[in-house]
């Protein structure tokens, strides 16, 4: 046999040469994460205090998502497949147990989904008690015109959603993987 057999069983090539390019690495890679504390007992989507991660040893990766509008919605800057997370840090200063969940919802032009859910009980324990949410999902962007990403968070019994300006408590982050 003569030639090199592709995914679709194409033949193609001679043995022992390259036939087309190889797949690259990542092309795409950004950071975004809150700048300031709010109240989390309903914030479905965040709509406010989103900035782009400028410290430590961030490096923005190809054009990088579009800021958020007053819906709390990303734009993805290309089609293809998106690795998508979401990380929260509560705290509650005070006596009662709480529940928190993040959600990550998919919007395709026309409808909200609610994609991805993450939960933690935050068990009073003393003042300023801490927990942390993450979740994450791959999503198919197959229109960069209508697909948008957006985070919530909401609380049974309230508590805080806390954030640093000199690092990423509560942020999300994307990677595109591939093309669709």
């Amino acid at each position: 046999m003569t030639g090199i057999v592709n995914s679709t069983g194409a033949r193609s090539g001679i043995i022992g040469t390259t036939v087309g390019t190889p797949p690259g690495g990542l092309t795409e890679a950004d950071m975004w994460r809150i700048e300031c504390d709010f109240d989390s007992y309903l914030e479905n989507p965040i709509t406010a205090n989103w900035e782009r991660t400028d410290t430590g040893y961030f490096g923005l990766l190809g054009t990088g998502m579009t800021t958020p509008s007053s819906s709390g919605a990303f734009a993805f800057p290309s089609e293809g497949h998106w690795l998508i997370t979401f990380q929260a840090l509560h705290y509650s200063t005070g006596d009662s147990d709480k529940i928190i969940y993040n959600v990550i919802k998919t919007y395709n032009g026309s409808t909200w989904k609610d994609a991805s859910y993450s939960a933690t009980h935050l068990k009073y324990v003393a003042a300023n008690t801490y927990s942390m949410t993450s979740n994450s999902m791959i999503m198919d962007v197959t229109t960069k015109v209508d697909d948008r990403v957006a985070f919530g968070v909401v609380a049974s019994g309230g508590g805080t959603v806390t954030v640093g300006n000199d690092r990423n408590d509560t942020y999300a982050t994307f990677i595109k993987l591939g093309d669709t």
